[in-house]
């Protein structure tokens, strides 16, 4: 993360948006706020970026079992543009359906997998990969539920 003070010519120190959103995150799941600072700063730190793009679909897409029920892994690109040639190519968006994406930063995905039992993993994207088949899974930084509990100090 970027500083977390900022220090104005008065000499007082002032949080930042993103830190007062980090300590209020902190709090409410009962974490140390170093401990998820430090989370948040290894990640960004590895991906390279600090804001990514998921697809959002809405939609079950599959009959095998219903969506409260499916495990899931929260894909995270580092442009819009690769999260919407990763949808196309898999058919995620509906003819006449518009594309729908969301940006958002690492905090909020994190928080995304606490609120969210079924998102087993987070996958954060390094690049799209051209000629990828369809129903793969780019490469990119995996972190799975149980080590993000870990990593948090939550049991």
């Amino acid at each position: 993360m970027a500083a977390d003070l900022i220090v104005p010519e008065s000499g007082h120190a002032v949080a930042t948006s993103d830190e007062i959103q980090l300590t209020t995150f902190a709090t409410q799941y009962q974490i140390k706020p170093a401990t998820l600072r430090d989370l948040i700063a290894d990640l960004e730190t590895q991906a390279g970026v600090a804001a990514f793009y998921i697809f959002w679909n809405s939609s079950s897409g599959s009959n095998q079992a219903t969506p409260a029920q499916r495990a899931r892994t929260l894909v995270a690109f580092p442009s819009p543009d690769s999260a919407l040639a990763f949808a196309q190519r898999n058919r995620m968006i509906l003819p006449g359906q518009p594309a729908r994406l969301r940006r958002l930063k690492l905090l909020q995905l994190v928080g995304a997998m606490l609120q969210e039992a079924r998102i087993e993993a987070l996958l954060l994207v390094a690049s799209e990969e051209a000629g990828l088949p369809i129903g793969h899974l780019p490469d990119g930084i995996l972190l799975a539920r149980a080590e993000l509990l870990s990593r948090l100090g939550i049991v």
